[in-house]
C-alpha cells in the first residue's frame, strides 16, 4: 500500500469512527524510537510472546511493559530486539531492570549493545516526563500489531479517568495485539506512558504512566523531566479493575467513551495472542469445574479469577477411602467435544501461572456421558508419574484418550 493510501484510509478511519489508526511504513530509518520485541525460549526458533518497547537512550537502553518480558525476566527465555522494523536485525537484548516478583508498575527496562544504535541510524528519541495526567488529555499510543506484517500502529485517543490502585490510566485509545510495550505520548510528542493492555471491544485501554518508574530511569541514566501539566491538578487514587485484553479495536469506538460498570475490565495477564484470546472466548461455553485442593494453597482460584475464567468450585473429599482434599491439583479431565485449541490454551494458562500438570486426558468411563467439560483435578498424590513440559502441552490436537501414552492416566495404580 502506497504513503498516499495509508493517509487516505486512515482519514477514512477517523472520519467514519471517530477513532484514528496511523498506519506507519517501517522500512527505512526510524523517525519513532518504537522497537519490535520477541521473547523466544531455549532451543526453540519461535517466540512465545511478542510486544512492542522504545528507546529512551542513544545507550541502548529500551523500556517496554513487564508482562511482555516476564518469560526473560524469570530466566525462562532469551530477548531479540528488531529496531527500525519487525524483519530487521533480532538484537540480542537483556534486562536490566525489572522486578521479579512484583508483576506493577508493569514497566521493565531492556538493553541491548549501545553501539548498535548509531549503526542502525536511529532518530528522534523523545523527551520523557513524568507528571500526572488530566481527564480529556489528547493521547497517542504507538506499537506493532501482531498479524501486521511490517506496520507501526499509531492509534489516537484521551485520559478518560484518574489513576487506579494498579497504577494505569484508563484511556480511549484503542490498543490492539502487539501494542504492549510501547510509548503513550501526550499532544507535545513526551512520552508520558507505557502501554499495558485493552477491553474487549477496543472501546478503551489502559496505560502505566512512565513516573512510576523514574527511579529506574534515572539508574539508567535518564532524566525523567517533571513537566507541568495545565492546571497542576493532582491525580486522585481510585479504585478501578485491571484490564483484560481480548480482541483488536472495534471501529465503533468513540473516543469519549467511559468505562461501564457492566463491562468493567479484567486483567488478562500478559495480553497474549490472538490464538489464546479466541480459546479463552470460547471456554465462556464450557463448563469449567474446579475440585479444591487445600495443597493448592488458593493458587488456581486465584488464576480463574485473574482470567476472568467462569468456573463451578466442588469440595473434594473422600473417594474409595483416599481423601483428596489433602491433594494437590495435577491433571485436567476434558470430554472429546471440548475443541483442541480451547484445551491446549487453557492447559498453557495454567501451566504459565505455576499449576503443575501431570495428565491431560478424557474422563473416566463413569463419566463417560459428560458433555462440553474441563474439569480440574487430583490425580497422582503418590507422585508416580513425571509433570508435563511446556512442548508436551503444546503438542496437545484434541482431548488425548484415557490410554494416550504420554497424557493418559489408565496406568495409575488407582485410576482415582
Amino acid at each position: 500500500m502506497s504513503t498516499a493510501a495509508k493517509r487516505f484510509l486512515a482519514s477514512m478511519i477517523c472520519g467514519l469512527a471517530g477513532v484514528c489508526f496511523h498506519l506507519m511504513s517501517s522500512t527505512g530509518a526510524s523517525a519513532q524510537p518504537v522497537v519490535y520485541i520477541r521473547v523466544i525460549p531455549p532451543n526453540a526458533a519461535e517466540p512465545i510472546e511478542e510486544g512492542s518497547g522504545f528507546l529512551i537512550s542513544s545507550k541502548g537502553y529500551i523500556v517496554t511493559a513487564r508482562h511482555v518480558v516476564k518469560a526473560a525476566v524469570e530466566g525462562k527465555s532469551r530477548l531479540r530486539v528488531s529496531l527500525k522494523h519487525k524483519d530487521s536485525n533480532q538484537i540480542p537484548a537483556d534486562v536490566f531492570r525489572c522486578d521479579r516478583s512484583e508483576m506493577y508498575p508493569d514497566i521493565c527496562i531492556i538493553r541491548i549493545n549501545a553501539d548498535v544504535v548509531p549503526s542502525e541510524r536511529i532518530t528522534g528519541i523523545p523527551e520523557v516526563v513524568c507528571r500526572d495526567l488530566n481527564r480529556g488529555e489528547d493521547l497517542s499510543a504507538l506499537g506493532y500489531a501482531q498479524g501486521e506484517k511490517n506496520t507501526l500502529f499509531t492509534v489516537l485517543g484521551k485520559v478518560i479517568g484518574d489513576i487506579g490502585q494498579f497504577d494505569m490510566y484508563p484511556s480511549s485509545l484503542p490498543l490492539t495485539y502487539g501494542m504492549s510495550g510501547g510509548p503513550v505520548q501526550d499532544q507535545n510528542g513526551n512520552i508520558v506512558g507505557v502501554v499495558a493492555g485493552g477491553v474487549k471491544g477496543g472501546t478503551h485501554g489502559y496505560f502505566t504512566p512512565i513516573s512510576q518508574f523514574s527511579s529506574r530511569l534515572q539508574e539508567a541514566g535518564v532524566r525523567c523531566t517533571n513537566a507541568p501539566n495545565d492546571t497542576g491538578r493532582q491525580a486522585q487514587s481510585q479504585p478501578h479493575s485491571e484490564p483484560r485484553y481480548l480482541g483488536p479495536p472495534s471501529r465503533e469506538a468513540t473516543l469519549q467513551a467511559e468505562p461501564q460498570p457492566e463491562s468493567e475490565p479484567l486483567y488478562l495477564g500478559p495480553p497474549q495472542d490472538a490464538r489464546r484470546a479466541a480459546a479463552l472466548e470460547k471456554l465462556r461455553d464450557i463448563d469449567v469445574v474446579y475440585w479444591r485442593k487445600k495443597r493448592d494453597e488458593g493458587l488456581v482460584e486465584r488464576v480463574l479469577r485473574k482470567y476472568n475464567i467462569r468456573y463451578t468450585p466442588r469440595e473434594s473429599g473422600f473417594y474409595d477411602g483416599t481423601d483428596f482434599s489433602q491433594d494437590k491439583t495435577d491433571s485436567i479431565a476434558c470430554t472429546p467435544d471440548v475443541p483442541g485449541n480451547v484445551i491446549r490454551e487453557f492447559a498453557l494458562l495454567l501451566f504459565d501461572e505455576g499449576v503443575p500438570l501431570k495428565f491431560i486426558s478424557e474422563m473416566d468411563k463413569a463419566n463417560s456421558a459428560i458433555r462440553n467439560r474441563l474439569t480440574i483435578e487430583a490425580l497422582d498424590p503418590d507422585n508416580e508419574k513425571e509433570l508435563l513440559s511446556r512442548q508436551d502441552i503444546l503438542n496437545i490436537k484434541q482431548c488425548p484418550s484415557w490410554t494416550a501414552r504420554i497424557y493418559g492416566r489408565h496406568w495409575l495404580r488407582s485410576a482415582r
